[in-house]
């Protein structure tokens, strides 16, 4: 059988050898004619009530690409060394569904986004979700309407007029290896993160299950963060959201480590 050409090279998706088309997790597109091969698995959104173009279930970017992008819920911006720590926190096999997505903006400019392969390299292994506790945490942050911007800072950062500072944490410091701001006004939420070539420190052991301090990795400070964004706000639930993501980084690592138990 022959297929028609129908790939694109601005979209930034793995293009499927057999049939030519553009694979964006969800569904797949036909760059020759400009559409989606089946429609919009979000079927009805309160933004068709003000934009009718909405309502065209197989049009790309509401047909106007130059303006918008499509990133099928990847909206989370980070650079290479961060999506190598996302990979580091998931394991070998679900780091290969990961990729940085470059997504060209209007003014000539290109932002990174973390691009997920739902069932893998090959299209036919398991939704990245359900590999593993940390993929899964991974993919509610990416799943998000909400952008998620992680930043790289160096020790010594300062945010609300020095009431935040970033670095190496211990049990006199009053440092933190990573902060969450949640976005306001249609601002995404941003995590910043110190540097992660430089050790976060250790966790002190009135926090962790055996008592004792615990080196932290730069991976778990990340997860941690996430948890937080994922939360959605400050408060129980967003420190409890947090210790879990971060527990599960851990445990991916070794079921029999000592976790994080309290914020």
């Amino acid at each position: 059988m022959q297929y028609r050409n129908c790939g694109s090279r601005s979209s930034g998706k793995e293009r499927d050898s057999e049939t030519g088309l553009n694979y964006f997790g969800a569904r797949y597109y036909c760059g020759n004619v400009g559409r989606f091969t089946s429609t919009d698995p979000v079927f009805f959104q309160a933004q068709m009530l003000s934009n009718p173009q909405r309502f065209n279930l197989y049009a790309y970017a509401l047909n106007n690409p130059l303006k918008f992008v499509d990133p099928t819920g990847e909206a989370v911006e980070l650079n290479e060394q961060q999506l190598k720590l996302l990979k580091n926190a998931v394991g070998k096999k679900a780091a290969d569904y990961l990729y940085l997505n470059p997504v060209k903006q209007k003014d000539g400019s290109t932002r990174y986004f973390l691009g997920i392969l739902k069932n893998g390299p090959s299209g036919k292994g398991a939704s990245f979700e359900k590999l593993n506790s940390v993929a899964a945490d991974i993919a509610a942050a990416a799943n998000k309407s909400e952008i998620l911007k992680l930043v790289t800072v160096e020790p010594g950062f300062t945010l609300n007029n020095g009431a935040v500072r970033i670095g190496q944490m211990d049990a006199k410091s009053g440092l933190s290896p990573a902060v969450t701001v949640h976005g306001k006004e249609g601002n995404p939420s941003t995590i910043y993160a110190m540097d992660p070539d430089i050790s976060p420190g250790d966790i002190p052991g009135d926090l962790m299950s055996d008592g004792e301090p615990s080196p932290a990795k730069s991976e778990e400070v990340m997860g941690h963060e996430i948890g937080h964004f994922v939360a959605g706000r400050s408060g129980t639930e967003s420190n409890r959201k947090a210790i879990e993501f971060e527990k599960h980084i851990r445990q991916l690592r070794d079921p029999a480590a000592p976790t994080r138990e309290r914020h």
